[in-house]
């Protein structure tokens, strides 16, 4: 950890979010239901279809080679959350049923192509939904601010984990100024005295992995990628370029860096401190606009592969395995002299290499019992033990201002508009996901409490209001999209009907 961290702005406790009125809650049948359908019933509030077999102007269906994701429907749903992030947010998740002998759709290097792309394409229509004058004056989004988050963590199956649910999905969230006001007085990293809740929050790898990544991101090392091939169900990508070798190429993630017209930051641990920059690897993104953009999705995609190869390198470095563990098992670690000659192979810088030895001379391995202890553990006591099977990340998208600022002025398609930038989180210990814990100027580190007290009634139809305003506008968008997403079927966007009966036809 960097020296500055001591004197690093957090607010861990006074980001305070109500949870839905108790009718709202999940019960146990939807805990426990098989599937998502039955999961969502009461609060989904709009599917949206991608047919294999389109529909052409005569009504009947064109021919066209059957798409890549394996059968013949792929689905996203708009969510109401059963435990908000915030007064307005959403969810839209992947909830295809998976095809016979395929895997769900977790990450962005499982889901089809096309329905990322929609995924995407939505997320820039919310930007430009809370962008709307109209819409802002209509919910009193002013001085508030947009998030998104993605978190990636398919292969953790017995701890909590920053993906409880193993579907690809997006969080689509705005703070209102009301909701952020508290964050004005935040408290100094150095003072706080709960070391478990310090490690959820600052991840271990946080500033490692910042650089990390960094370094594995901007040099395209094609070591890595022959060395530690993709899994076998990620062969190809949309634009023609042969994986069938493992490699998603060399440059294939600067291409696509550079037709958005993206610039990644220099890794700075001390800007990160001073509330300078957010924590995390950075990409500066021109415009919102961008991520309607086709190349968008294959940026993602690609970044999933590079950061699974530079996991599972440094994973196999340190316990001569590069696949995930089995359930309540994690792989022993190598000799402390072998993990340094392993590591030494890699292209790394030498800080790098330090930084990963240090952090492997602290980690313990978790023996048999120990294992069985914590699975009857709670579940603060699991995060804090037990690693998450890598990769493990959350990716989210805000805006951040930044000095200076660009002098080309792309981006300026809205007077004010503040460019997003991406930034990627690795997570080793931390079971929090990139929505619940965020960075905004001046307090780089920001958990979100949520569940304190409850939303009024009001509230809660003031939220559905926003929830459905949003849907309607996003569907009219996806229309005038059409012809980017051949066999888009939008469903009828359901009503907030009472607290009790949740989203209805």
């Amino acid at each position: 950890m960097p020296a500055a961290l001591a004197q690093m702005p957090v607010a861990w406790h006074r980001l305070q979010i109500p949870g839905p009125p108790p009718e709202l809650e999940l019960t146990l049948a939807e805990k426990t239901a098989p599937t998502l359908e039955e999961r969502f019933a009461r609060r989904t509030i709009q599917r949206l279809d991608l047919s294999a077999l389109p529909a052409d102007d005569s009504g009947t269906p064109a021919e066209r080679a059957a798409p890549d994701w394996g059968h013949e429907t792929a689905q996203l749903a708009l969510i109401d959350k059963a435990s908000p992030h915030a007064l307005f947010d959403l969810m839209l998740t992947e909830v295809s049923p998976p095809a016979a002998g395929s895997p769900v759709s977790a990450d962005p290097g499982t889901v089809a192509a096309e329905t990322a792309r929609l995924l995407w394409q939505t997320a820039a229509n919310f930007h430009r939904f809370v962008s709307t004058p109209a819409i802002r004056q209509a919910f009193g989004l002013t001085d508030g601010t947009l998030h998104l988050a993605l978190n990636c963590d398919p292969f953790t199956q017995d701890r909590e984990s920053v993906q409880a649910l193993k579907r690809f999905h997006l969080h689509l969230i705005y703070w209102r100024a009301s909701e952020l006001a508290p964050l004005r007085k935040p408290h100094r990293f150095g003072d706080q005295t709960d070391r478990s809740l310090a490690r959820q929050c600052i991840d271990p790898v946080s500033f490692i992995g910042m650089r990390l990544l960094g370094e594995g991101l901007h040099a395209m090392d094609a070591v890595l990628d022959s060395a530690w091939p993709s899994p076998a169900n990620r062969t190809r990508v949309d634009d023609g370029l042969d994986t069938s070798d493992g490699k998603l190429g060399d440059d294939a993630l600067g291409i696509a860096v550079r037709a958005l017209g993206g610039d990644w930051l220099h890794p700075d641990a001390n800007a990160v401190c001073s509330g300078q920059l957010p924590l995390g690897a950075l990409l500066r993104l021109p415009s919102w606009e961008q991520l309607a953009h086709p190349a968008f999705e294959q940026l993602i995609r690609r970044l999933h592969g590079r950061i699974g190869h530079i996991a599972q390198a440094l994973q196999s470095a340190m316990t001569g395995s590069a696949l995930p563990p089995a359930r309540w098992h994690r792989h022993r670690l190598l000799p402390l002299p072998q993990i340094a000659a392993n590591l030494e192979a890699l292209e790394l810088s030498a800080a790098s290499k330090a930084d990963l030895l240090q952090l492997a001379s602290t980690l313990r391995n978790l023996g048999e019992r120990s294992m069985q202890r914590l699975e009857r553990a709670t579940p603060s006591q699991r995060q804090h033990c037990m690693t998450l099977n890598q990769p493990c990340y959350s990716l989210t998208l805000a805006p951040f201002p930044l000095a200076p600022a660009r002098a080309d002025g792309v981006g300026s398609e809205m007077a004010g508009e503040t460019p997003p930038l991406l930034g990627i989180q690795p997570r080793l210990f931390s079971g929090i996901g990139g929505a619940g814990l965020l960075s905004l100027p001046g307090v780089p580190s920001v958990r979100v409490v949520r569940g304190q007290g409850r939303f009024t009634t009001r509230d809660w139809h003031r939220r559905a209001h926003f929830q459905r305003a949003f849907a309607c506008y996003n569907s009219a968008a996806l229309g005038t999209a059409a012809g980017r997403h051949g066999g888009l079927r939008p469903g009828p966007i359901r009503h907030f009907r009472d607290r009790g009966t949740g989203w209805t036809d």
